[in-house]
């Protein structure tokens, strides 16, 4: 999302949404994550005011945000000209990410809300969650799926 706002050479940064391309609901999602991020570098920096850095807003975002982004809505924008290179492995098909991110919402959120989700489909769940790291880099996601341990929890099961 940098590198293509500033290929556009827009002011300010790209959480800013010069373009007016984000719904209301992101960018209360932005300025939520932007006062977050400025009260921990208020704290850090002992009460002195500065502008958080756009990679410590980005680190106030929540799943949700992310997981809109990904969004039909957004395919002719943001998809096509930006957030698709966040995924090189996907061959510029939204769809093919915006699926498993979409389930891995629901189950962090049953699971963030203390929901119970041993009737859910676990070996689905582990399988979005490796095609999503897969999406982004392959080396990550043989690395992240030898240290989960799902499936062989799963395998003793009586």
């Amino acid at each position: 999302m940098t590198t293509w706002h500033d290929a556009q050479q827009l002011p300010g940064t790209w959480l800013d949404d010069c373009n007016n391309l984000l719904e209301p609901r992101a960018r209360d999602d932005i300025q939520a994550a932007k006062e977050r991020a400025e009260r921990r570098l208020q704290k850090r920096s002992r009460g002195h005011s500065a502008s958080p850095p756009v990679g410590a807003v980005v680190a106030e975002l929540n799943f949700g945000f992310w997981r809109y982004l990904l969004a039909p809505r957004y395919e002719h924008t943001l998809w096509l000209h930006a957030i698709r290179h966040g995924f090189p492995q996907v061959d510029g098909a939204r769809e093919r990410i915006f699926k498993p991110i979409s389930r891995l919402h629901l189950v962090r959120n049953r699971i963030a809300h203390l929901e119970p989700i041993h009737s859910r489909d676990l070996m689905r769940d582990d399988r979005d969650i490796d095609e999503v790291i897969r999406a982004v880099c392959p080396k990550t996601a043989d690395w992240a799926a030898s240290r989960r341990r799902l499936r062989a929890l799963a395998a003793t099961r009586p």
